[in-house]
């Protein structure tokens, strides 16, 4: 299904290649508001894929409950429940959620940590940006990320399909290889440079801003990725 809205971003081989060269990696969970209906970023069943590659899959409580899945789902898949998101991020090497993360949620995070979330520009503020440039923080909006139609991956995935299976099927299919090829990454630098939808999304590299569009609207400065990925 995920062919129809995207093109793999690493083969299956190379995926499980980078997730035994990097087993001490760990991804974090964060609960979503209920706004984003009965969907998560990540099921059970992705949970375990994951985890069968020693990954550690921290888990705030009751963040799939909305979506039908409960906490004894994701122990029982590998993941490990932690009882807030101080914890899963303070846990965590790379930090995920479906909306973007609140003020509260970044002023949480540890310096150089990498999150992965959606963004809205209305969402995005002066403190947002200074929180993300004082921790040194890398950040992805995986809305940004278009399939070769130009549309929005995540939106297509949201918005085309009735049956909630099937859309939280597709978003781990979408949302995993991202995350896999983010754990295995010995080069961040790199590893953004040659994956077209991982430059795509990314908005923030190391604390520096790189889309001009949020310097614009917030008059925070912003570094041209061009420039700074290959000068």
């Amino acid at each position: 299904m995920t062919s129809d809205f995207f093109f793999e971003i690493t083969p299956q081989e190379q995926e499980r290649q980078i997730l035994l060269a990097n087993k001490y990696r760990s991804v974090g969970l964060l609960k979503d508001a209920v706004s984003l209906k009965e969907y998560v970023c990540l099921a059970p069943c992705k949970v375990a894929d994951i985890k069968k590659e020693n990954i550690d899959i921290w888990i705030e409580r009751s963040f799939g409950l909305h979506a039908g899945f409960t906490d004894l789902n994701y122990a029982d898949a590998g993941g490990d429940i932690l009882e807030d998101a101080a914890s899963v991020i303070h846990a965590s090497h790379i930090v995920m959620k479906m909306e973007h993360f609140s003020l509260e949620e970044l002023h949480l995070l540890k310096p150089n940590q990498i999150i992965v979330s959606s963004i809205e520009m209305m969402q995005i503020s002066h403190e947002y940006l200074t929180v993300l440039k004082e921790k040194n923080i890398t950040a992805f909006a995986i809305n940004f990320i278009e399939n070769l139609d130009g549309n929005s991956v995540l939106h297509d995935i949201l918005y085309r399909e009735e049956n909630k299976m099937t859309v939280i099927k597709a978003l781990g299919n979408f949302l995993t290889p991202i995350l896999l090829t983010l754990l295995g990454s010995g080069h961040l630098r790199n590893t953004i440079q040659t994956n077209p939808a991982l430059f795509q999304s990314l908005y923030c590299y190391q604390g520096a801003i790189t889309r001009k569009e949020i310097s614009e609207k917030t008059g925070f400065p912003w570094t041209d990725f061009l420039s700074l990925f290959w000068n």
